[in-house]
């Protein structure tokens, strides 16, 4: 999932990045927050996975004792989806900052433009900084499809 590979990346001390990718390890707390904020979605996606029709009420005067709460199962897909692409902007912001602290030198030209294009909307490593904003828009340019698979 999102989240364990973004916790993967925020302990990657044995390949040379800084503890949370912070630039001041043990000055500042780097995306530490990133993670716990992508374990609470995730967290969230599990209360949202559990069906809805699992606890059905009766209904139309008691003829029908069991209805598929479609509605309500649509809304928690949704909600999941939703927070999935707000997981994977937490783990490009990660990336952005674990590319910025090696080097762009090894990245091969698809992933380079890939990671140009998160530098735009990112801002660099630095003291420890809000990045909610940054991580909406990039969640906004995944959910619209101007960046991932299909777009950079």
């Amino acid at each position: 999932s999102c989240e364990r590979r973004l916790n993967l990346l925020l302990s990657a001390q044995e390949r040379g990045l800084p503890p949370f990718l912070a630039a001041t390890p043990g000055k500042s707390s780097g995306l530490m927050l990133l993670q716990y904020t992508a374990a609470a979605l995730a967290a969230e996606n599990k209360v949202f996975a559990h069906p809805a029709a699992v606890d059905t009420i009766p209904t139309s005067g008691g003829k029908e004792d069991h209805n598929s709460m479609g509605a309500t199962s649509a809304w928690k897909a949704l909600r999941i989806a939703e927070n999935v692409v707000h997981q994977v902007a937490l783990e490009a912001a990660a990336a952005r900052w674990a590319v910025a602290l090696q080097g762009e030198e090894k990245l091969a030209p698809a992933t380079r433009s890939f990671y140009r294009r998160l530098a735009e909307l990112v801002p660099p490593p630095g003291e420890d900084q809000s990045l909610s904003e940054s991580v909406a828009r990039l969640a906004q340019e995944i959910e619209e499809g101007r960046i991932g698979i299909h777009g950079v």
